[in-house]
């Protein structure tokens, strides 16, 4: 798990994929205003972080520079359609006990079914109120049809998210770019990352409104397409 920073301000979750790779949304990469991508505002990224604040001399910081990240090329700021980045780390991750990768699904799998828990993680806000949390936590949501989110927030492109939630858990400010995991439907006690937390209401945790994540599945071709597959070698090995 990563954590993107900003002037001293947790702004972003992120996901170790491979040894050079980090995936997180895209919408972490806005200015202050929100309403264009700045690359060049002053970002850290800290992977092994389990309290977010300390220094450990497990943790992986890496300046973030214009150079490393990759924004969707279909971003859409205001619609949030293709919220999905990939950040290149500057040097590869060793892998061990405290940093391993979590697997992606394999290009044309199905999605889960509707019902199953998935997990999502994060130092986010609790409850919508701030601050973020001094410890990383996690919970289970269900995944929701997402014509939920398609009436719920006007979102049109329902084949690119999915949605989960809709009850008192939830992700909330501060979580955006981070996992949802779900249980693999053909490896036993396989993990597989499925969404990028995207956004959801303004007041989290409200019933009947669940958060939209961004499909892995349905963005693994341009996730390839960036890395230029470099991680094939190491998804054979941990899928």
């Amino acid at each position: 798990m990563g954590a993107i920073w900003s002037n001293d301000t947790l702004i972003c979750g992120a996901t170790l994929i491979c040894q050079s790779w980090v995936i997180t949304a895209a919408h972490c990469f806005l200015d202050v205003t929100g309403r264009r991508v700045d690359l060049e505002r002053q970002r850290n990224l800290y992977l092994g972080r389990f309290l977010k604040r300390g220094t450990y001399k497990a943790v992986k910081n890496f300046t973030l520079q214009s150079h490393m990240i990759t924004i969707h090329d279909e971003y859409n700021i205001w619609k949030s359609y293709n919220d999905i980045a990939l950040i290149r780390l500057p040097e590869p991750i060793k892998y061990s006990r405290r940093f391993r990768p979590v697997c992606l699904p394999a290009i044309g799998t199905e999605v889960p079914p509707l019902g199953v828990q998935c997990r999502v993680a994060g130092w986010g806000e609790t409850m919508g109120k701030g601050p973020s949390n001094r410890r990383l936590k996690e919970t289970s949501l269900p995944l929701v049809s997402t014509d939920i989110c398609k009436h719920a927030y006007f979102f049109s492109k329902t084949d690119q998210i999915l949605c989960a939630g809709g009850r008192e858990e939830d992700t909330c400010a501060g979580d955006s770019g981070g996992p949802l995991l779900c249980q693999s439907r053909t490896v036993l006690g396989k993990w597989e990352l499925q969404g990028i937390i995207s956004y959801g209401a303004s007041a989290c945790g409200t019933s009947s409104l669940p958060g939209i994540y961004s499909q892995v599945a349905y963005h693994l071709k341009w996730i390839d397409r960036v890395m230029s597959y470099e991680c094939l070698m190491w998804s054979f090995l941990f899928n």
